[in-house]
């Protein structure tokens, strides 16, 4: 336990280090005091600059002035008693919500040297603080005369007051630094966004050029198709009987078609399997051709060199089949 001089000067040294807290905070302050009978705003008030803080104060010493001023109900002091846990946190409920005030503090105690009681001896002080509207308490039982009682349980609410003001301010600090962070990290991401974007741009302007490059070969070898299927169709003219001719100029579109298909198909058969394959294909093609051509030479109006008409020398043979 601190000497009376002691205690002065720790209340001195609080209050001044509250300034220190909320100076150009745009925060203030509001006690409602019972025991120490407003000691706690007079130690803030001798601090210059308080005015910028300090909204004011209550001393609510009878339980009408705590009902009347701070709105205690007379249930809660009837039923807990004025020095209690209850009464004190509805105590610095009420003066928060009248003063509007951001920090609140009450004190009410048994400063002796009467009063006391075995549940409740002299010294015991419950203290209660409000810190944006939330309220926690706690439970003192200071040794000495009143004079120690009071001059301790003033330092113990301003040190509690001052512990809970730099705890707040300081989440508020690390909440804009997380917040400051929080925005550079997006906008680096943003930043790596907008890269990506650019480079994909690029990406895709090359892509681009690539495919028309590749698109190129595509209508070089159309062309080649054509020009394979054209001297395919002129070859097997030359080749052929006049009775082949007659009927490719009968229907010259359908043919060229279906070299043109078969070509195709060939050509892919080429890069995917062996080239046994496609030589298989078009002996089948050429087979199908020949099946064509048979019926074609049977009912063509020219007849060819090879098919005589039956003479003397076969006559025999045509009565012997006869009879």
């Amino acid at each position: 336990m601190l000497l009376y001089s002691d205690q002065l000067l720790l209340i001195e040294a609080l209050a001044k280090q509250l300034g220190v807290l909320l100076a150009d905070k745009n925060k203030t302050i509001v006690t409602a005091e019972s025991c120490t009978g407003g000691w706690v705003a007079q130690a803030i008030t001798q601090v210059a600059g308080s005015s910028g803080w300090f909204d004011r104060g209550f001393i609510t010493y009878s339980d009408r002035s705590k009902k009347e001023q701070l709105g205690v109900r007379l249930r809660t002091i009837t039923k807990h008693g004025a020095v209690s846990r209850e009464v004190v946190e509805e105590m610095v409920a009420g003066a928060a919500q009248k003063a509007k005030a951001d920090f609140a503090l009450a004190v009410s105690g048994v400063a002796g040297p009467g009063g006391g009681s075995d549940e409740k001896p002299v010294g015991t002080v419950w203290f209660a603080w409000s810190i944006n509207g939330e309220v926690d308490s706690s439970l003192c039982v200071l040794p000495g005369d009143r004079r120690d009682v009071r001059a301790a349980a003033v330092t113990l609410a301003l040190q509690g007051l001052v512990v809970r003001v730099r705890r707040l301010l300081a989440s508020e600090l690390s909440t804009l630094d997380e917040t400051s962070t929080t925005m550079d990290v997006l906008a680096e991401g943003l930043g790596e966004q907008v890269e990506l974007v650019d480079s994909a741009g690029v990406e895709l302007e090359g892509e681009g050029s690539a495919t028309a490059a590749a698109e190129e070969p595509l209508s070089d070898k159309s062309e080649e198709l054509e020009f394979d299927v054209v001297s395919e169709v002129d070859l097997s003219d030359a080749g052929s009987s006049g009775e082949t001719a007659a009927q490719a100029s009968d229907n010259p579109q359908e043919e060229i078609v279906f070299v043109e298909v078969e070509e195709n198909a060939a050509e892919a058969e080429d890069e995917a399997k062996p080239k046994a394959k496609p030589k298989a294909r078009k002996s089948r093609r050429r087979r199908s051709r020949s099946r064509k051509k048979k019926p074609d030479n049977a009912s063509s109006d020219n007849p060819s060199a090879d098919n005589k008409p039956a003479g003397k020398e076969d006559f025999p043979a045509a009565l012997e089949e006869s009879r």
